[in-house]
């Protein structure tokens, strides 16, 4: 669509680096390595810090369009842009496919439509009005990254946004007089993974483990070929935890309970035949192309090294050069250059 390529162009310049739907060039990734090493970090040196999660239900739908078209005019949108979006809502008719069954036409009133490409960026539009109001009130404060002036108070990915405050007084208040119905929880569920105070493993890395086991389970009943077992394995099992390998390293016991789920489905619960190494080949070189999912879970570690080095901003930068400086005691350059 020509008008979400336009805006894609212009996006990253106008929502925070906090943001990262939708904007080329950042990864949900980012906002997942950011709250690790943040809650690391407030351990580390003992802060006193609340992480409120806050996920808007049936987000696209809530969109004014009037709020909408104000939103697009303070980001000093251009007016024959503004006229486009103002035509794409207005005196528009929607239907409901069900099994093939299309429901009578109405007229919505509010709400950016699902699938369509220019959805997704006109809701962070309009989201990044909260974040700015958030990062810009002088009743939040945030944490300051490491050796820096600047705070960080808020990130999002869509309508999932994440909000640090410190301040002894508000939270120690706040422990026992939340508002809104909200409760203090050990563990909190955010981007598709689970985040905890100290051991962070069981609580990431349980869930996925058991999914992955439950879907090779429902699949093992059947007659597949070993190019058969290939295609689930690469397609659908380790599909539930590449998102997680981008952040997370593995623990030894999730590892090992995933190797031993994926060969015993490969190989029917029987004695390997052939070598995993040979078995991990590509076909051109006589194997049977199942990815080896230690190694691949380990190259992804390489992605924030390229990341790090490139000259956007992003508070995550702050956090893995700190704790580069402090464990290792070099500069980042430095530590990359003698490893390589």
């Amino acid at each position: 669509m020509a008008m979400s390529g336009r805006l894609l162009t212009v996006i990253g310049t106008v929502v925070g680096t906090d943001q990262t739907c939708s904007v080329p060039g950042r990864t949900i990734s980012e906002n997942l390595s950011f709250i690790r090493d943040l809650i690391e970090y407030v351990e580390r040196e003992d802060l006193p810090v609340a992480l409120l999660s806050l996920d808007q239900e049936k987000a696209f739908d809530r969109v004014d369009w009037g709020f909408l078209l104000r939103t697009l005019d303070r980001f000093n949108f251009g007016p024959s842009f503004c006229k486009w979006i103002k035509l794409f809502y207005t005196d528009v008719e929607s239907a409901v496919v069900i099994n093939g069954w299309t429901s009578t036409f109405f007229k919505p009133s509010r709400g950016v439509r699902q699938g369509c490409p220019l959805s997704p960026l006109l809701y962070v539009l309009c989201i990044e009005i909260l974040a700015v109001n958030i990062r810009t009130s002088p009743h939040v404060t945030g944490v300051y990254l490491p050796d820096s002036i600047e705070q960080y108070k808020c990130s999002g990915y869509a309508d999932d946004t994440t909000i640090a405050v410190t301040t002894d007084e508000s939270i120690e208040e706040s422990r026992t007089n939340t508002p809104f119905g909200l409760s203090w929880v050990k563990e909190l569920p955010l981007l598709g993974t689970t985040f905890s105070v100290g051991d962070y493993t069981i609580p990431t890395w349980e869930k996925p483990a058991a999914k992955l086991e439950s879907r090779l389970s429902a699949w093992s009943g059947r007659s597949l070929s070993l190019q058969g077992k290939k295609t689930i394995i690469n397609v659908l099992a380790l599909s539930q935890i590449w998102h997680l390998c981008h952040v997370f390293a593995i623990p030894a016991w999730a590892s090992k309970r995933i190797t031993k789920a994926l060969w015993s489905f490969f190989w029917s619960g029987k004695k390997d035949l052939v070598a995993r190494t040979t078995v991990c080949l590509p076909k051109s070189r006589r194997g049977f192309g199942v990815i080896d999912f230690e190694r691949k879970a380990e190259s992804f570690a390489l992605q924030w090294v390229k990341r790090f080095f490139a000259p956007e901003r992003a508070k995550w930068k702050s956090f893995l050069k700190f704790f580069i400086t402090s464990c290792l005691g070099r500069s980042p350059q430095e530590a990359f250059e003698y490893s390589s």
